[in-house]
């Protein structure tokens, strides 16, 4: 109950508190009338004054009216609701509620058990087609595989017949377990795929990074001898282990557990290549000028500047003078004209 309506209900007990208070005046002053009355004509017949009754009702959830309370005059009284016919009683309502409850979980149980049921069925047919195929058998010892289709058909056999009603949990335990081989079977099937693919491009990579060496020892020869034949002895030794691991592969059979995975390669390129990283990114030193050489440099600067200017002032000199003359000459001209 939030405080609103805490505050609210106090309200209205004070009210009604009120309300009988003033009722109870009223009666006891219509009682002092009366009796006044009666002393005045002690022949007439006493009548004792009517209680007012008040009663509070309220609908419930189902439509059908109740007594929420009642009160004669400042006296409360206790009342109990009376059901129809067409009502349940508390006893009822509380079997109702337990048989509703239990349709639930068992409608719950039953769809777990269709998916669980299902699940085993499709994972007994989908191991069922993968031993068959031919492509698959190196992956498999021949007689484990004859042993496990027959055990598939009685599976089968089983879910249709004594295994027909069992709880989903049995289903759950059983496709999990034929879930575990199929993994394990078919594991060795995409991991053998992988390795040869990884392989294969591990291969190629290593010639790769081999000319990338020799671009670096044309183009970046500040880079030490040293630091480039610390990747080539990388590179060597992977192409050694690389080596002797598919060799040892070749040895076992394809159900056997590999000598080697693709993720071990994998984590063998990558501390190459940031070997290969660290060397190839190394940057070129800066060469550092001698101060004298670079004073001296200045100083002749200065100095072919200088004469630049002293000749371009005599030049100027000359094509002024030629300029004069020239003028000097063509006054001459016409003087003599």
């Amino acid at each position: 109950m939030t405080e609103e309506e805490k505050e609210a209900a106090a309200e209205e007990e004070k009210k009604e508190k009120e309300e009988a208070a003033a009722e109870e005046e009223a009666e006891k002053l219509e009682k002092e009338e009366a009796d006044k009355k009666a002393a005045e004509n002690p022949e007439e017949e006493f009548v004792p004054a009517k209680p007012k009754t008040k009663i509070s009702i309220e609908f419930s959830r189902s439509g059908f009216m109740q007594i929420a309370k009642a009160n004669v005059g400042s006296m409360y009284l206790s009342h109990h609701q009376l059901r129809k016919s067409t009502q349940m009683t508390e006893d009822q309502l509380r079997v109702g509620k337990a048989r509703l409850k239990w349709y639930k979980e068992r409608d719950e149980d039953k769809i777990k058990t269709d998916i669980a049921k299902n699940d085993f069925e499709s994972m007994i047919y989908k191991l069922k087609d993968w031993l068959r195929e031919e492509e698959n058998h190196p992956y498999i010892k021949e007689a484990e595989r004859e042993t496990y289709l027959e055990q598939l058909s009685e599976m089968e056999d089983w879910l249709y017949e004594d295994g027909a009603d069992m709880n989903y949990t049995v289903y759950q335990d059983k496709a999990k377990n034929i879930t575990a081989d199929f993994n394990k079977y078919d594991g060795l099937k995409q991991g053998e795929i992988f390795r040869v693919q990884i392989v294969e491009k591990t291969i190629e990579a290593l010639v790769a990074y081999e000319y990338r060496l020799e671009d670096i020892k044309v183009n970046k020869t500040w880079i030490t001898e040293e630091e480039v034949q610390d990747v080539q002895s990388k590179i060597d030794d992977l192409r050694v282990w690389l080596k002797n691991q598919t060799d040892a592969q070749e040895k076992l059979e394809k159900f056997e557990a590999p000598a080697f995975n693709a993720e071990q390669v994998v984590k063998q390129m990558k501390a190459l290549k940031k070997l290969y990283t660290k060397v190839s990114s190394k940057k070129k030193p800066k060469v550092k000028k001698e101060k004298k050489a670079e004073d001296e440099e200045d100083f002749n600067d200065k100095e072919d500047k200088k004469d630049e200017g002293e000749e371009k002032k005599a030049d100027d000199g000359e094509k002024k003078a030629d300029e004069e003359t020239k003028a000097e000459g063509e006054e001459d001209a016409k003087k003599d004209l």
